[in-house]
């Protein structure tokens, strides 16, 4: 199955704040309050927060931090 090329910057952006905010709120809350009887349900009320926070920033960011990059590195 083939997606069209115009919805890649918001499916990659997407994904990349799935992950961070995933494996971010899980590291943060094992450092903070470690295991215990709580830790599922604090982290996976801190991933949904985390990644509310984190899809529109990735969104808006990922594609200008993109731009702004290919302007300052050489194409082979």
């Amino acid at each position: 199955m083939k997606i069209d090329r115009r919805y890649f910057n918001v499916i990659f952006s997407s994904l990349i704040a799935l992950i961070m905010s995933f494996c971010m709120s899980f590291f943060m809350l094992l450092i903070n309050i470690g295991f215990s009887k709580i830790f599922f349900n604090a982290w996976m009320k801190s991933f949904g927060l985390g990644f509310i926070i984190a899809l529109p920033i990735s969104i808006i960011f990922i594609p200008i931090i993109r731009t702004g990059l290919e302007k300052i590195f050489e194409k082979k």
